[in-house]
C-alpha cells in the first residue's frame, strides 16, 4: 500500500516522480520500513531490557553512587559537558566508552542519545536526564517523569530550536493541505504524523536516518520535517518553511522513584541550580576598579541601573574600590567612560556562576 501510495497518487505528486526517482523512492521506502520496524519503538516498554542494578556493575561506574545521570550523546552532547564543567563538575568521556567520568562520587554518568532519554528516564535506566522537549514529546512520556527545568541552551545557540515543514523553494506546495496524498520524511515520525492527523491531512510519513534535507531537495519526497536553530541549513539546501510544527528546548528530567527520594531530589535539584547559575553566568564579566571618592556618584551614574556594585574603602581614604557584574557585551561601553572619569586600575574577569 505505502509503495502504491508512492507512484499512483495524486496527479501533482505522480508529475513530480518519473523513471528512476520512482524507483528510487520504492528502494528508499523498503529499506525505511525494514529498519523502522527492527529499530523503531513505541513507548516505554520497550525503552531496553537491562536493569539498572545489571548497567550499574558494569566496569566505569561507581558502585555506591546516588545518582544516575544521563547525558545525551550527540549534537548536544558538548554543550553539556561544558555547562558542567563550568558549574563546577570535572567531567571526562574516555574515548569509545559511553560512561562519562565525573569527579563526584555522588554521581554515575552515562551517554544516550538525546531521543531515548525520556524512555530511559521514565523506566528507571537513569536517575535524571537532560534532553530535548521534543524527544520527550516524540515518545509520549511527558506524564511518566518529573520535568525539573528548562535549560536555555542548545547545539548552537542558547535559545530553543524548532521543528519545521520544509518543501523546495519552487513547490507548488503553500499550505500543509496541499500535501494530502503526499509522503514526508522526518525523524519526528510520531509528532509528524499527529500533526497532519489534527489537521485532517493524510500522508504517509517516512522515517528519516539523516540527510533528510537531502531527500526534499532531491524529491524523493514531498517534503521535510527537520529540526533548524538558524535556519541556515534550510536556506542552503533550497528549503523552504511551510509551517513550524513544535518549538523545543532542553529539559531536565527525573524518574519519578528518584523524585520522591529526598536525597536524590535534593542532589538533582542542586545539579539545576548549580546548571541554571552557568547559564546565567555566561555572557556575564566582572568589573574592578578603584575611584576617586569625590567622583563616587558619577561612577554609580555611568555603570548599569540594574547593577548593585560592591563599594569597599581603600588604604588611601580619598579612593573607593568597586565591584560589579555586568553583560559581556557592554563592557567595552563602560571601561572608556569609566577611565574618563578617573577611575583606574580598571580589570574585567570571567564568571562562572551566578546564583540568584
Amino acid at each position: 500500500a505505502f509503495v502504491g501510495g508512492a507512484c499512483g497518487g495524486a496527479e501533482r505528486v505522480q508529475a513530480r516522480r518519473r523513471g528512476a526517482q520512482c524507483g528510487l523512492r520504492m528502494t528508499v521506502a523498503r529499506e525505511s520500513a525494514e529498519r523502522a520496524a527492527l529499530s523503531y519503538t513505541d513507548g516505554v516498554s520497550n525503552a531496553s531490557s537491562a536493569s539498572p542494578l545489571a548497567t550499574r556493575k558494569k566496569s566505569g561506574l561507581k558502585p555506591d553512587a546516588l545518582l544516575t545521570v544521563g547525558f545525551p550523546k550527540g549534537s548536544l552532547q558538548e554543550p553539556t559537558l561544558d555547562l558542567f564543567e563550568r558549574a563546577g563538575w570535572n567531567i571526562k568521556v574516555p574515548s569509545r566508552s559511553y560512561f562519562p567520568l565525573v569527579d563526584d562520587e555522588d554521581i554515575n554518568g552515562m551517554l544516550f542519545r538525546a531521543q531515548e532519554l525520556g524512555r530511559y528516564t521514565a523506566s528507571g535506566i537513569v536517575d535524571m536526564a537532560i534532553t530535548g522537549y521534543d524527544w520527550i514529546s516524540e515518545y509520549g512520556v511527558q506524564d511518566d517523569v518529573v520535568e525539573v527545568g528548562v535549560l536555555n541552551y542548545s547545539k548552537v545557540s542558547d535559545g530553543s530550536v524548532r521543528w519545521v515543514l520544509a518543501v523546495p523553494s519552487d513547490s507548488p506546495v503553500k499550505s500543509v493541505a496541499d500535501l494530502d496524498g503526499g509522503v514526508i520524511s522526518s525523524e519526528l515520525v510520531h509528532t509528524t504524523r499527529r500533526f497532519f492527523a489534527e489537521r485532517g491531512v493524510s500522508v504517509s510519513v517516512e522515517f528519516s536516518w539523516g540527510a533528510t534535507e537531502l531527500k526534499a531537495r532531491g524529491n524523493f519526497v514531498d517534503a521535510i520535517v527537520d529540526v533548524t536553530e538558524t535556519g541556515e541549513s534550510l536556506r542552503a539546501n533550497n528549503l523552504r518553511v511551510v509551517d513550524t510544527l513544535l518549538v523545543s528546548s532542553t529539559r531536565m528530567i527525573a524518574n519519578k522513584a528518584a523524585w520522591q527520594d529526598r536525597r536524590k531530589r535534593e542532589k538533582i535539584e542542586e545539579i539545576f541550580m548549580l546548571l541554571n547559575g552557568a547559564l546565567s553566568a555566561k555572557k556575564m564579566v566582572g568589573l574592578k576598579m578603584n575611584a576617586p571618592r569625590a567622583i563616587l556618584d558619577q561612577v554609580l551614574q555611568v555603570l548599569p541601573a540594574s547593577t548593585s556594585p560592591t563599594i569597599s574603602p581603600l588604604y588611601n581614604d580619598d579612593y573607593v574600590a568597586l565591584e560589579v557584574v555586568v553583560d559581556d557585551k557592554t563592557e567595552r561601553l563602560w571601561i572608556p567612560q569609566l577611565k574618563k572619569l578617573g577611575c583606574s586600575a580598571l580589570v574585567t574577569y570571567p564568571i562562572n556562576l551566578i546564583v540568584m
